[in-house]
């Protein structure tokens, strides 16, 4: 459901540039259901995603930046006896877009790029991770809660057996 939720998002919102809904859910997914599962999120998201809008190279980079999300997500200590602590959600929520951002732009890395013209391509990349650390922020604000109480429900440790068992095929 959150994967389609987020594709969805993602697809209606293109038009807006970096204004990512995937980022601050990655960073929710990452919290409650843990690092391979939040990383499992963003990949299918950004397959799905780029499917309807488009396909590339980019789209290897877009996976990693959102699963390091994720991963931070994991990491963070954002659920706290059960709550959702707002404030640190906000505020990785805007860090961690220049992070994505960077990551993002590996995907213009040539052979023949110097470590300054890099340099260069991330300094102008600079007002899109503003813009995308706004974006993250709205939406930790508008959907942090919702997301929250909606990914309550599914919390799992990763080591957690979900529903399955030792038995395979016909043997179960």
């Amino acid at each position: 459901t959150m994967v389609v939720a987020m594709t969805a998002l993602r697809v209606v919102m293109q038009p807006l540039p970096n204004i990512q809904p995937v980022t601050v859910a990655a960073l929710l997914v990452g919290a409650h259901l843990g690092a391979k599962r939040g990383v499992a999120f963003a990949i299918l998201v950004t397959l799905l995603s780029n499917l309807l809008i488009s396909h590339g190279w980019w789209t290897l980079f877009q996976a990693l930046g959102w699963s390091t999300v994720a991963v931070i997500g994991a990491k963070a200590n954002l659920i706290e006896d059960g709550e959702l602590n707002h404030r640190r959600l906000y505020l990785l929520a805007a860090l961690v877009a220049p992070l994505f951002g960077v990551i993002a732009t590996l995907s213009l890395v040539s052979s023949s790029m110097t470590a300054s013209q890099f340099m260069m391509l991330v300094w102008q990349g600079l007002p899109f991770d503003a813009v995308h650390a706004l974006g993250n922020v709205a939406f930790a604000v508008w959907t942090g809660s919702m997301i929250h109480r909606f990914l309550s429900g599914l919390t799992a440790l990763e080591d957690e057996v979900l529903a399955t068992g030792e038995l395979h095929g016909i043997d179960a």
